[in-house]
């Protein structure tokens, strides 16, 4: 991995080395798939930059072992079980350790029995290590030198007490804090060369996250910033930075420079279809970078870029064709100090897209303090904006455009967030508007935050040039709950969005209640759609 070892230090053993490798290649089989039974031959990655270098250098000073940490970033469907639970048994077996105590650990239980029941099958499947060990149902005991082998739970508390050799951390980017990672190190002092093997795919860059901790230590030892012997960084993946194009990651050069064992594993077709996947559902695109690419992603993204939005002007929309038409409404209006939005969408039946009209109001004694206020004033002159007097919305205004709307078209709903509007909505309501409240959370905005990006990609919307809402989809910043769900978030967008936000709202009766048909009723009544096809 292009590491300068200090020869006058270290010496490395070929024949350590080979034993490893042989013992993995004889000892150890496939435990899943098309290549179940058959011996682990290990890839030359696999030997030249995991297993021979680990077991391979040795201090000159006592002949042990230099490596003691190797963290190793590698993307999903690489054998990362197969090769971290063949390094356990080699812990287990080869090492000749006393008592060794060999853990697997991750996150969650589930996640820590993945590399110990790849383990005990392995043992399974060779007939010279079923004489030499003895699978149970929550360890492998090896006898010969009274060690066992096991899975642990993720909560570090009942760890302390462990005298631990070996240690097999898995997907590291999903433990919630280092203090399990940290018990288990601790517990290694009285150990001669015991050997930490951190291997994970990339998660989510966050200050205090210990896998974002780890990986930038792995960088600077890798790239002889620090200098720590003891530590040997592996890290496959691309560097999103050095891409010529963002669009690049969508090509099979990119899946051939993270993924070392790819063509064979992971499979073109594979990477194919996850890469089509994370190119048509916003929510996908970061899970792709990280555990396909190995790229680490914040847990906010850029939502729809500007050159896709510009392809989604088919010229102005005809008001007074729309009178009488059925038409579904969204107001954001949470900003009184600033922007408020009311959007309306109408399914244009000739040309088959959704049309969609956004009116912005803004207080006029707060434009001069904004920084794109010379901008603003050209909206209002051009009438995409309005200036309400004063330093706060004057919601009289909106109320009377949205009045205006039910007096000219078919306003079959109208979509809201009840924070703030309490009057206004009973102002509505007396006139007979048909509220629906929205809630901000991510079940509400998850579908169509997806269906707005898919409408976008696929130019199956107008928004007839309207610059303030392009300037508002340009700031928009999507934030994702830990099940993949996208949601808008003001906070960490550029700037304004309310636009957008109302265009959701509206899109989300228009699509998926589908109350701009006679008929009603959801896309989830449709017999014909499996489940897969319902989750967006």
């Amino acid at each position: 991995m292009g590491y300068r070892v200090d020869k006058r230090k270290y010496y490395f053993d070929e024949e350590a080395a080979d034993n490893a490798v042989y013992f993995i290649e004889n000892h150890c089989h496939h435990t899943k798939g098309e290549w179940f039974g058959k011996p682990l031959a290990l890839d030359e990655w696999q030997k030249e930059d995991i297993v021979r270098p680990i077991f391979g250098w040795k201090r000159k000073s006592d002949g042990l072992r230099k490596i003691r940490t190797a963290y190793i970033e590698i993307p999903r469907k690489n054998g990362k079980s197969a090769i971290t639970s063949a390094l356990g048994l080699v812990l287990l077996v080869v090492d000749g350790e006393g008592g060794a105590e060999i853990y697997c650990a991750a996150g969650d239980k589930n996640q820590a029995d993945v590399i110990y029941d790849t383990s005990k099958n392995m043992v399974e499947l060779d007939a010279e290590l079923r004489q030499l060990c003895e699978p149970l149902q929550k360890s492998i005991y090896f006898a010969e030198t009274m060690s066992a082998f096991k899975s642990i739970t993720s909560k570090a508390d009942t760890k302390h007490g462990f005298n631990a050799h070996g240690i097999l951390v898995d997907e590291l980017h999903i433990h919630p804090d280092r203090e399990l990672l940290d018990t288990l190190e601790n517990s290694t002092g009285a150990r001669r060369q015991p050997l930490t093997v951190i291997i994970t795919t990339a998660g989510i860059r966050k200050t205090g996250n210990v896998a974002w901790e780890m990986h930038n230590y792995a960088k600077k030892v890798r790239d002889g910033i620090i200098k720590d012997d003891s530590f040997w960084a592996v890290l496959y993946g691309v560097d999103e930075e050095e891409l010529k194009n963002p669009d690049d990651i969508f090509k099979e050069a990119a899946w051939a420079a993270a993924n070392p064992g790819y063509p064979v594993y992971p499979k073109k077709d594979y990477m194919a279809t996850r890469a089509l996947r994370a190119q048509e559902d916003p929510s996908y695109l970061n899970s792709f970078k990280r555990f396909h690419l190995n790229i680490w992603t914040s847990s906010e993204q850029a939502y729809i870029k500007g050159k896709d939005w510009a392809k989604c002007n088919f010229g102005a929309i005809d008001e007074e064709k729309l009178k009488g038409q059925p038409v579904v409404m969204g107001m954001d209006l949470a900003s009184t100090g600033d922007f408020c939005s009311v959007a309306m969408v109408y399914k244009n039946e000739e040309t088959q897209k959704y049309d969609c009209l956004v009116r912005s109001w803004i207080p006029e004694f707060n434009i001069d303090q904004r920084k794109n206020a010379n901008q603003i004033r050209e909206w209002i002159k051009k009438g995409w904006v309005v200036a309400t007097p004063g330093n706060v919305t004057d919601y009289n205004f909106i109320q009377a455009f949205v009045e205006e709307c039910l007096d000219k078209y078919d306003v079959k709903e109208i979509n809201y967030d009840s924070w703030n509007t309490t009057q206004l909505a009973a102002n509505l309501e007396a006139a007979e508007a048909p509220l629906v409240i929205f809630r901000q959370g991510y079940k509400s905005f998850a579908p169509v935050v997806n269906e707005l990006w898919r409408l976008v990609k696929k130019k199956e919307i107008n928004h007839a040039g309207n610059p303030v809402l392009g300037w508002m989809v340009d700031n928009v910043t999507t934030t994702q709950d830990p099940a993949g769900n996208l949601k808008p978030d003001k906070q960490k967008s550029a700037d304004k969005i309310d636009g957008v936000v109302a265009l959701m709202m509206a899109l989300s009766g228009a699509v998926f209640r589908n109350v701009l048909q006679e008929t009603g009723g959801s896309i989830y009544d449709n017999p014909d759609l499996d489940a897969e096809d319902l989750v967006l």
